[in-house]
């Protein structure tokens, strides 16, 4: 099941998320001692949505999500912008949690959502839920080409 939690909820219990939310950030980020910060307070003024994964009454895993916008389509979308398993999570608590997150998205008017991964398992699981296959891809700016 994945619940929702409260700012409040998220700020009571940040000890414990942020080492979740640090060890699955998205590749968009640079490491910056401001990240979690900031990511905090993103949540609490509920611009990105802190969500936990339970399995059997023990949180098993931690999903942050945020509204993004695509200006030249007009499009918003729902981000999974992290996602972390203290344990394995099982396909049927993700199939689970998608469902959430679709009704979830659906609710707030998002056409689509999206998630960045590097990890091949991941990958192949939400194709079958009918991802699209993309690659993100980073160069840096500085340095030898």
């Amino acid at each position: 099941m994945l619940v929702k939690l409260l700012p409040d909820q998220v700020s009571y219990h940040w000890d414990v998320l942020s080492y979740g939310i640090q060890q699955s950030l998205p590749p968009v980020t640079y490491d910056s001692p401001k990240r979690l910060n900031r990511i905090l307070e993103s949540i609490m003024m509920e611009e990105m949505e802190c969500w936990i994964a339970t399995q059997d009454k023990r949180v098993t895993g931690i999903v942050v999500t945020c509204e993004i916008y695509e200006k030249n389509s007009d499009v918003k979308d729902l981000l999974i912008y992290c996602l972390y398993g203290f344990d394995k999570l099982s396909p049927k608590l993700i199939k689970d949690g998608l469902h959430t997150l679709k009704i979830y998205a659906a609710s707030k008017g998002l056409k689509r959502i999206t998630a960045y991964s590097n990890v091949p398992s991941v990958i192949k699981l939400m194709k079958t839920f009918g991802s699209e296959d993309w690659q993100y891809l980073t160069i840096p700016a500085n340095g030898a080409m």
